[in-house]
């Protein structure tokens, strides 16, 4: 995946654009430059009309399973886009052959390329363009520093209990 810098946001191509007339257009050009018979043309044109059919097919099935109502439910698409990035390596739970542990995560290598295209993303947009300054620090406080701190024996989360499912 490549990021476009925040300036050339232009170059990309609009979601709105019409592309199967502009192929047509493209296509019904090259033909007529060629001196291709019209019956080519003809033929070229109603071939496009069929795949542009048949992708509104497939975006209304997609549709229906993406709704709330009909196929999938919301919890199965998210267990089958995880299950979809665990087995192509975007990301896997760390230590995962030991059960895992929560919130560890290890990153193959689209899990890599995707992260450090957001984090190029973030330090273009705050680093440079907003001037802030970056810090980088460690992700796992040693128990002895929140002792030290008190964390430990004075500070405590307040519990909430969710009425409607009784969890924590």
């Amino acid at each position: 995946m490549q990021w476009l810098p925040l300036k050339n946001r232009s170059a990309r191509p609009s979601p709105k654009s019409n592309l199967p007339s502009r192929l047509r257009e493209m296509l019904s050009r090259a033909l007529k430059a060629a001196a291709a018979p019209k019956s080519d043309i003809d033929a070229a044109v109603q071939s496009l009309n069929a795949l542009k059919l048949e992708k509104n097919d497939v975006e209304r099935q997609l549709q229906s399973i993406l709704s709330a109502d009909g196929g999938l439910s919301r919890e199965a698409f998210r267990q089958a886009a995880v299950n979809t990035l665990e087995r192509r390596l975007f990301y896997i739970p760390s230590f995962k052959i030991y059960r895992g542990v929560a919130g560890l995560y290890d990153y193959g290598p689209p899990g890599c390329a995707v992260k450090s295209n957001v984090l190029a993303f973030w330090r273009q947009h705050f680093v440079l363009e907003e001037n802030m300054l970056e810090v980088d620090c460690p992700y796992v406080t040693p128990e002895v520093v929140l002792k030290a701190s008190g964390h430990v024996d004075k500070f405590t989360d307040l519990m909430v209990k969710d009425e409607k499912t009784g969890t924590c």
